[in-house]
Formats: structure tokens, sequence, C-alpha cells
């Protein structure tokens, strides 16, 4: 299990979390320098464990490195933030699969959420929102599409360095997936798309 401790002055946030488990978590730990505080037997509450494999859509060989993680969906005072289950593993905490492209994430019963899957070189994949539990999932990551856009004035001519922001209409988690700058062409071409 992982053990993470936020301090200020005196006070602390901890969380201990392990792949299986609910996260235990208190808010608001008084902490005595120089000292040891026994909090004494902490019990995690068994959850149930979603195993996924990340595959390359045209060859079905594994994806290594690939980052999955859980999100669940904004709340309406959230303004399209996004919160993150991550996988916590002994001593690390980690989302990505291994080199058979598999990773464990512990889940939230009861609680709809998508899973979103990417790695460098492919689409980022996003399932529809729903609830999860202990199951094995296989998802397919394609190379996704290109997109080429050329950004001009009202007379036609290049616009140089222009910003240029996408979103996907679809992405229920909104934002943008950053902004980037043209070229001296005024022109910039997306790669793997969705």
């Amino acid at each position: 299990s992982v053990t993470e401790v936020e301090s200020d002055r005196g006070r602390a946030i901890l969380e201990i979390a392990s792949a299986g488990f609910a996260s235990y978590r208190v808010d608001d730990l008084h902490l005595s320098p120089g000292s040891m505080q026994n909090l004494g037997d902490i019990r995690l509450k068994p959850v149930p464990v979603l195993h996924v494999k990340v595959v390359d859509d045209v060859t079905g060989d594994p994806v290594a490195k690939a980052k999955v993680q859980l999100l669940e969906p904004p709340g309406p005072q959230q303004q399209g933030a996004v919160r993150t289950r991550m996988t916590f593993e002994t001593n690390r905490k980690s989302t990505l699969t291994d080199e058979e492209g598999r990773v464990e994430l512990t889940t939230s019963p009861g609680r709809p959420m998508s899973l979103r899957a990417s790695r460098s070189g492919y689409a980022t994949l996003n399932l529809p929102e729903r609830t999860y539990g202990a199951e094995e999932l296989e998802v397919r990551l394609a190379v996704g599409g290109q997109v080429k856009v050329t950004v001009r004035d009202p007379s036609g001519a290049p616009l140089p360095n222009a910003r240029i922001s996408r979103r996907s209409p679809s992405d229920r988690f909104g934002g943008n997936h950053g902004t980037v700058r043209a070229d001296d062409q005024g022109i910039h071409t997306f790669e793997h798309l969705s």
C-alpha cells in the first residue's frame, strides 16, 4: 500500500490506498513534531478490481505504457474539472499498462465513470460512462486521424503563429485539448485524432 502525507503546521492529510481496496483518508490529522503517533489498526474495505488489457486495433498486439484512467464526470461546481481514480501499487502509483498491455484499476462500486486510454502514437479512447465492477475488459487503440488547419485573415493571407484550440464535441469532460500555434505559414497539423 501507499501512504501519502501532506503536512502544514502540525496538521496533515493522510491517505492510504491499495489496488482492490477503498481509499482511507484522514483530513485533519494532528501531528506533534518529533513524536510518533499510533493510529491503531486501519482496515481497508475491499472493492472490485477492473482488469484492463490495451491492444493495438490493427495488429491486436499489447500496448505497453498506455495510460488508463477511470474518470468521474464533473459535478456542477467542478465546471469541467476531472477527478481521476488511479491504481495504487506497492510503493508507487501507476495507471500505465505493463509489457502485456495490462493494468488493474480500483473501481468505485455504483458510481458511473468513463474509462480513458491513451498512448502517444494513438488516438485517445474514451468509453461511455457506466459503472464498472470486477471484470476483464479489452480496449483497442487506433492510430486515429489527421487534420491540417490553415489559418487565414479575411483577405486570405496566412496568419503566422495564430493560436489554435481544439475540442471534441463528444468530450463529456469539457475543456479543450490544449492550445497550439500555427507555423509561419499559418498551418498546424493535428495527429491521432479520435
